[in-house]
């Protein structure tokens, strides 16, 4: 397979990363593994990239390891990815395709306090924890992106033609 091709098999890459890491846990026998997941992993289609978390969790679950498996929101720090557009020309590009749907959100240090403080416990048996704060939609998140900057901003969708279809 070429390079190229490689970079386009977005969920062959998905596959073939968490094979790794649940043949590394079980031939090592790690009793607790904590897993940084998403909301929508419960989901095996209709979820875009989120899918391959989904398979993650599974083969994760199938080594007999204890499975901690945070489902986290958007991250809020994803916003600043789009700080220049914003600044520059108004604009707040985003790959989510539904811009008026609230989407929880959830900043990364909470999920690394959860992650700490998961990895110290001792759960006794596999859990998945939802984890999110308050939701905005994507039209909201680019007014409120606008408002900070003192310039008016608006949402647009930015259509991936290669890479994850839905």
């Amino acid at each position: 397979m070429s390079r190229s091709q490689q970079d386009s098999d977005i969920y062959g890459s998905q596959n073939r990363t968490p094979d790794a890491i649940a043949a590394v846990a079980k031939a090592s026998a790690v009793s607790h593994v904590v897993m940084l997941s998403s909301l929508g992993a419960d989901m095996d289609r209709a979820n875009g990239p989120i899918k391959g978390l989904y398979h993650h969790e599974k083969k994760l679950h199938a080594t007999g390891t204890r499975l901690t498996a945070i489902r986290a929101g958007y991250s809020q720090e994803s916003i600043a990815n789009a700080m220049g557009p914003a600044r520059t020309a108004g604009i707040y590009p985003t790959f989510v395709p539904f811009i008026d749907h609230p989407i929880p959100m959830i900043a990364t240090r909470d999920i690394a306090a959860l992650a700490a403080k998961s990895l110290l416990a001792d759960p006794g048996r596999s859990a998945v924890v939802d984890l999110y704060g308050p939701s905005y939609t994507m039209r909201q998140v680019a007014r409120i992106l606008g408002d900070a900057l003192g310039r008016s901003s608006r949402s647009s969708h930015t259509h991936v033609k290669h890479g994850c279809p839905p």
